[in-house]
């Protein structure tokens, strides 16, 4: 079929362009086979692509951009090294431009030894946010954040009384005033179980705001005694939902429920702690409270029932403010002109930045969604947003995954933002790109998906089908059973069986029966099976998708000697990466030692690992599947390009921009024939 298709093709469009006599057959059948290399490469058929650019290369391996894509495909196909070899030769014969050079740095960055050398060192402002301009203001006086996955976060206004809920670009979503009676000078804020607790310091009192309803509760007052408070500023709930109020005028911590309940206090003066002087910052971690204060100069540090352990940073610590979590082992702490970086196991405290201007007060600061530290300079009036220098003059890395048009001219543009750490870039807005298609600026474009802010999911499942497993098809069957059920009503869904050879059981139709059913009507009898090629199996249904994809092994754990002799698990683990694939694992009998190669890729692609009757069950694949991070977009226009009948190939430019921090990509697509 594709044989006559070129036939034709050659007929029919040839005498339009050249004499018959002129025509170089080896270059128009380069040409067509670079087409469909494309075409097979946006629709995820990333082998189809391959063959085609091989024997696109191999006719005229002159041309550059059949050697890229060349390289690109090898890349997404989890090959970083066979990539990174074109692409080399294509730098060492001087027609490599900036972004070929720039994507050969950065994944020659993601491979070595970058980001395991690149230690937290210094940060650098990058952008500031005013709270007032001439004509109007955003804020006055910003005391506390809480981050949100998706790039935007909460923010306190103190003067204004009100609490904002800001997107990435500094834009305000949502003024929230407290409801009737208002806010009365809010200070501190915590986000947990879809609520914003807000300390009203004027008031005494917290405020509890549902953040998809806006009701409010509040509890507490003013007082000396149990459950009454006295200057509440800072607040942090910890894993359980309890939460904690450090009080300046009582010199304590408060403790309630996340229905207002009081539970009691702690912080005073007792026989086996001197009390603090001036509590402020406070953050649970690792079940210890954490609790700064700015009079003594020190972090208190006490368990969750109040009793106190110790204390650090006395000599080091001049009047620490806010408190809150850097990433799993370390913690932030504003101390005025300072922030600070203290490591909980190593106790040592580090200086990220200091400000040069002594009128800085920074109350609060905090690591938003994208690695940025937030700084609030409360005396300032201004929000500081700091980026460790190597980020910064890095800017953003943008990876165009896919061009569909087969509605052309609607044409849709599938964008990935990531940092130069490959971690997902969210919360971009459509006035944080740009596009420009065949070099002519596209300006009436509208983004039609945002990873973050989507619950679009799609899965698929493995099962082991071999001999050794024959006598566990009751636990498989209930393992898939709970995983279909979880993931619900997904975008997509597939199971693959992983017998002697990898095969498709069910695609895009999954629910508890047919999984039963495929599970006992296909019962292994070899004694190995396929275990990496029912992953690339598996995954080739998700890749070039807009979900969240979630692929997920049901198996004994005995691995076969074999099992990686196809698709070494380097290649596995670039693969699944590279295609923003969580990989996860469902073991049907308990195990001491995991197969390391497994758990190799599922802390790749930060998945999770378990036992099927361990005592929390295994829905929390379900929950981490659907809660990666995305930095996908999909930006759609109208082309207005001269296709010439589908035979040009019409180039794509996508930049992304946050204030001073760039990236872009460009790649290209054909439209359809006719």
């Amino acid at each position: 079929m594709r044989n006559s298709f070129l036939v034709l093709f050659v007929l029919f469009f040839a005498p339009l362009a050249l004499p018959a006599q002129n025509i170089d057959m080896e270059l128009v059948e380069a040409n067509e086979e670079f087409r469909w290399g494309v075409t097979a490469f946006h629709s995820g058929y990333f082998d189809k692509a391959l063959l085609s650019f091989e024997r696109s290369s191999a006719l005229k391996p002159e041309n550059i951009l059949t050697q890229f894509w060349l390289g690109e495909t090898y890349r997404r196909l989890g090959f970083e090294e066979t990539a990174l070899k074109i692409w080399s030769r294509i730098e060492e014969s001087g027609n490599a431009d900036h972004l070929l050079i720039n994507r050969i740095d950065s994944l020659n960055f993601k491979r070595g030894l970058g980001q395991e050398l690149s230690e937290t060192g210094t940060y650098i402002p990058s952008y500031q946010i005013k709270g007032s301009f001439d004509t109007y203001s955003l804020f006055e006086r910003p005391a506390s954040a809480a981050v949100m996955e998706d790039g935007s976060y909460f923010l306190t206004s103190f003067t204004t009384n009100e609490v904002l809920h800001m997107n990435v670009n500094g834009g305000i979503h949502e003024r929230i005033q407290g409801g009737l009676q208002g806010f009365d000078h809010p200070f501190g804020i915590a986000l947990n179980s879809g609520y914003l607790f807000v300390t009203e310091f004027e008031a005494d009192r917290i405020a509890r705001v549902e953040v998809t309803s806006g009701s409010i509760m509040r509890f507490g007052r003013p007082g000396r005694g149990a459950g009454q408070l006295s200057g509440p500023q800072f607040i942090a709930a910890d894993d359980a939902g309890y939460l904690y109020v450090s009080e300046i005028g009582n010199r304590r911590v408060s403790k309630f429920d996340k229905e207002g309940n009081f539970l009691f206090s702690f912080g005073t003066r007792t026989s086996e702690f001197s009390g603090m002087k001036g509590p402020s910052g406070i953050l649970i971690h690792n079940r210890h409270v954490y609790v700064n204060d700015n009079r003594e100069g020190c972090v208190w540090v006490f368990d969750e029932s109040g009793n106190f352990l110790y204390s650090l940073g006395k000599g080091i610590l001049s009047h620490p403010e806010g408190l809150s979590l850097y990433d799993a082992g370390s913690l932030l702490i504003a101390d005025t002109s300072r922030i600070f970086r203290l490591d909980v196991n190593s106790r040592k405290f580090s200086v990220l930045h200091e400000f040069n201007d002594k009128n800085v007060r920074v109350l609060s600061a905090a690591m938003d969604a994208n690695r940025n530290l937030m700084a609030l300079d409360f005396n300032g009036n201004m929000v500081h947003f700091l980026t460790e220098v190597n980020e910064l003059y890095s800017g953003l890395s943008v990876d165009i995954v896919s061009i569909q048009a087969s509605r052309y001219p609607r044409v849709q543009v599938m964008v990935k933002v990531q940092n130069r750490m490959g971690e997902p870039f969210t919360g971009l807005e459509r006035a944080n790109f740009l596009i420009t298609e065949a070099q002519t600026g596209i300006t009436e474009y509208s983004m039609v998906y945002t990873g973050q802010h989507s619950s679009d999911k799609g899965y698929s499942l493995i099962v082991e089908k071999s001999a050794d497993l024959s006598g566990n098809l009751t636990e498989v069957k209930e393992a898939a059973e709970i995983l279909v059920d979880g993931f619900g009503t997904p975008v997509y869904s597939s199971l693959v069986g992983a017998a002697e050879k990898a095969v498709l059981m069910a695609d895009n139709r999954l629910s508890a029966g047919n999984v039963s059913n495929a599970v006992y009507d296909t019962e292994g009898t070899g004694r190995t099976w396929d275990v990496d090629g029912s992953i690339i199996l598996a995954a080739s249904g998700l890749v070039n998708k807009p979900f969240r994809k979630s692929l997920v092994m049901i198996t004994g754990g005995v691995l076969p000697p074999d099992s990686f002799d196809e698709y070494s698990l380097l290649q596995l683990g670039n693969y699944l990466v590279n295609n923003d694939i969580c990989f996860s694992v469902v073991y049907i009998r308990e195990m001491n030692q995991p197969p390391r190669e497994l758990e190799y890729l599922v802390q790749k692609t930060n998945g999770q690992s378990r036992y099927l009757y361990q005592p929390d069950g295994i829905r929390g694949i379900v929950d981490t599947g659907n809660s990666v991070r995305s930095g996908l977009y999909v930006l759609e226009y109208e082309s207005g390009a001269d296709t010439d009948f589908g035979r040009r190939y019409l180039s794509v430019d996508v930049e992304a921009s946050l204030f001073t921090r760039t990236g872009r990509d460009e790649k290209g697509y054909f439209a359809p024939a006719f």
